[in-house]
């Protein structure tokens, strides 16, 4: 079988079948932000336990933007569930 036979065979038939990426692509977005969800909430534990041991200036900025980080994921996470 020629090659331009393959080629015109292969794109009629995908031309044919309704299949689409974007559910796929949903399900691995999610699936990562839940982990990445999980990484913000490990964060925002290990800011608290450092300012516990290592209290400076610093720490309210610090404990500031951890919260914000997990805030904006779970944001980002909800968005992309009901969307």
């Amino acid at each position: 079988m020629p090659i331009d036979t393959f080629l015109e065979n292969l794109i009629s038939k995908l031309s044919t079948w309704e299949f689409s990426v974007l559910p796929f692509l949903k399900a691995f977005l999610i699936i990562f932000l839940v982990g990445y969800l999980l990484f913000a909430g490990v964060v925002v534990r290990q800011v608290q336990l450092l300012n516990r041991v290592l209290g400076t200036r610093l720490s309210p900025v610090l404990r500031f933007f951890s919260w914000v980080h997990l805030v904006t994921v779970l944001i980002l996470f909800l968005v992309t569930l009901f969307n």
